[in-house]
């Protein structure tokens, strides 16, 4: 995930303290064996990024008796 986030005034204005960063950023996650690639979903929000990222549907684990003779 990259992009670039705009100051939303103008730079000549004083501030005593900010606390949001403007800029580029880049953002790299690491994806496990379990996940659906092909339905990650990605939408903005009202400014926020919500990425979606679905496990795969897995098999579910099952009991199997042994029998002894």
């Amino acid at each position: 995930i990259k992009g670039v986030r705009q100051k939303p005034y103008d730079s000549g204005s004083s501030m005593l303290l900010e606390e949001c960063f403007w800029g580029e950023f880049y953002r790299e996650l690491t994806i496990n064996e379990n996940i659906d690639v092909e339905s990650i979903k990605a939408t903005i929000n009202q400014g926020v990024l919500v990425v979606e990222v679905p496990l795969l549907q897995l098999t579910p684990h099952r009991k199997i008796q042994v029998d002894y003779k």
